[in-house]
């Protein structure tokens, strides 16, 4: 792919000053509202992790409990204040309610990532209220035959031309099978919304917006855990289904089995059982990236996000040559 290998060469050094992704579908982007950090950002050119609230003591944990209106005495469950007015099956019904949508690692894929890990991370803000380090949009590599071990982590690497007979060449995504994806974690609730957000990325024949992009790599895909078989892909089949086609007709969800084909002209996505098709993150320059059709030159702000991301330590490297590299204390940084 001639227009994304030339600008790819401007991003494999050391990132130049600022912030900064890929976006068309006629979508409005209200992003990332944070300020730069100081310092520079990659040139225009794994998933965040969450932190776990822990336990305090036994005084903080009652006055939490006041304060929402709820009461432990003993082993009986004490209502206080405006809460008593409220019936306990309605209560325990929200507790149950907010415990049951919990977290799911999906990933969506059609074409170059970079356009799809923009209108994602748009998604996570707009649906989800997620900012910085909260977005778990990432660029990477899905639906092929595993990985390979570079620098002593087992991986999969973008095209390594410039290292024949390498690992890292070894590692290449395209001889593995995989496509192009963006992996992220959303509540299960959101997979039937994340899921429409992906397919209005597909035209009205079911195809990729650049079809200049030919091969197994660029194919359509969807992965979700039991992948057709499982219980979220219900959701997925309704946005599907919704989707508006040219000259009528339905886009096709098939189950992958792994290494599948493009799925260009053919009205088809695969649809791959994330526990045995994982996501595998891509390399860092590759993350938060202008897309390289017109149009697709996003703020500094969302371009920003990587160098914060790897700065919090929530974004590191995979192996592969890429721009940033273990320090002596075994942290990420930007190489020199």
């Amino acid at each position: 792919m001639l227009a994304r290998s030339s600008l790819l060469a401007s991003h494999n050094s050391a990132p130049a000053p600022g912030w900064k992704g890929a976006g068309s579908g006629g979508r409005t982007s209200t992003l990332i509202s944070a300020s730069a950090a100081a310092g520079t950002s990659p040139s225009k050119g794994t998933n965040g992790s969450a932190s776990q609230a822990k336990c305090g003591s036994g005084a903080t944990m009652r006055r939490s409990l006041l304060a929402g209106g709820l009461l432990l005495a003993g082993s009986t469950l004490v209502i206080t204040g405006s809460e008593a007015a409220r019936p306990l099956a309605a209560l325990a019904a929200e507790e149950q309610t907010a415990t049951a949508d919990k977290q799911v690692s999906v990933y969506f894929g059609s074409g170059c990532f970079w356009h799809v890990q923009h209108e994602f991370v748009v998604a996570e803000q707009s649906l989800l209220a997620r900012e910085k380090l909260a977005i778990t949009a990432r660029a990477g590599y899905a639906g092929g035959e595993g990985t390979v071990r570079v620098d002593g982590m087992d991986t999969t690497c973008y095209h390594s031309v410039s290292f024949p007979g390498s690992d890292a060449s070894r590692a290449d995504y395209g001889r593995l099978g995989h496509g192009e994806v963006v992996g992220m974690t959303i509540p299960e609730s959101k997979v039937y919304d994340f899921a429409a957000e992906y397919f209005k990325l597909l035209d009205g024949n079911g195809d990729r917006p650049d079809k200049a992009d030919r091969g197994p790599e660029y194919r359509s895909l969807i992965g979700i855990p039991g992948g057709v078989n499982g219980p979220l892909f219900q959701a997925v089949a309704r946005a599907a289904s919704e989707k508006e086609m040219n000259k009528g007709g339905k886009i096709q969800l098939l189950a992958g089995k792994g290494s599948d084909a493009d799925t260009l002209g053919k009205r088809a996505v695969w649809v791959y059982d994330t526990n045995s098709n994982p996501f595998h993150q891509a390399e860092v320059y590759h993350q938060f990236h202008d897309g390289f059709f017109p149009g697709e030159d996003y703020p500094r702000t969302y371009n920003g996000m990587q160098q914060e991301l790897v700065r919090s330590g929530a974004l590191q490297g995979t192996g592969c040559p890429d721009s940033v590299v273990r320090d002596q204390s075994g942290r990420w940084v930007y190489g020199a």
